[in-house]
């Protein structure tokens, strides 16, 4: 029979391994959201498509499995990014935080982006409507490898003259190194 000291020891072990899974859990999610962030961070500066101030769609978008599978990039990847990629991937979060975009970007649900243009005629509303560069972007959280060094996103930039949609492909050489832009395909050109 156990003894009240016993049960209180029992009590305060389990709180402590709680209270350490909690920690644990809060600075992976930290870390996560770090990452993204350092992700997204090297795409914007590396890629010249963005334009500051930018129009970031505020849900993700999924990772669909790609047709481009002869693309030299996806030649290059690590298997592990062309076996997410084979079979999609669904965006593991509701809605992006401000916090992981720069102080420049504004995030605006889809439906408003979508009720401002339906056509090219309508940009003109849009510019005066957001007053940004004239261009709205949307991103996938990107798919990273386990050992996190390799990354993959995709994206769809759209403009008053036509739009693309690429996946890139990022990745450094340790987890304490910056992300570095490998290569890019483009899976579609509007306009």
């Amino acid at each position: 029979m156990e003894t009240g000291r016993v049960r209180m020891f029992r009590r305060l072990v389990i709180v402590g391994f709680v209270a350490l899974a909690v920690r644990a859990a809060y600075a992976g999610q930290v870390q996560a959201a770090t990452e993204l962030t350092s992700i997204l961070a090297a795409l914007l500066e590396q890629r010249a498509n963005f334009v500051p101030p930018l129009l970031v769609q505020k849900e993700p978008l999924p990772i669909l499995p790609s047709e481009h599978w002869r693309s030299p990039l996806f030649q290059r990847m690590p298997q592990e990014l062309k076996d997410a990629l084979a079979h999609g991937a669904k965006a593991p979060i509701g809605a992006w935080d401000q916090a992981m975009w720069p102080a420049t970007a504004e995030l605006v649900p889809k439906q408003t982006i979508d009720a401002s243009v339906r056509s090219r005629k309508d940009w003109g509303r849009f510019l005066k409507r957001f007053g940004v560069s004239g261009c709205s972007n949307a991103f996938s959280v990107p798919l990273i490898t386990d050992d996190r060094l390799d990354a993959l996103v995709y994206y769809e930039h759209s403009c008053f003259a036509g739009g693309l949609a690429e996946y890139v492909w990022l990745s450094r050489t340790s987890v304490s190194s910056s992300w570095q832009m490998q290569g890019w395909s483009t899976a579609r050109v509007d306009g």
